[in-house]
């Protein structure tokens, strides 16, 4: 976010306690470098601060582990 609030000095939100955690939630399946990367070159085209999907639109979509898909197999199978 930081990263950010530098390059892209237009329009900026009010940061506070609340939206960062928003941001990290919104973040947290996503692969770090990915997001990153999507972040620096949103900010290399555009002034204003980004939304959320912004980023996202040029990041891969999470990858979940086998266990992660096993987990929820046995969810779905046991709510049956």
């Amino acid at each position: 976010m930081r990263l950010l609030l530098t390059l892209c000095p237009a329009k900026q939100p009010r940061i506070d306690k609340a939206f960062a955690a928003a941001w990290v939630e919104a973040f947290k399946p996503y692969d770090y470098e990915a997001v990153k990367a999507a972040a620096l070159d949103y900010a290399r085209k555009k002034v204003f601060f980004p939304a959320v999907s912004d980023i996202l639109a040029a990041v891969p979509p999470p990858q979940r582990n086998d266990l992660a898909r096993a987990r929820e197999l046995l969810r779905r199978t046991q709510e049956s």
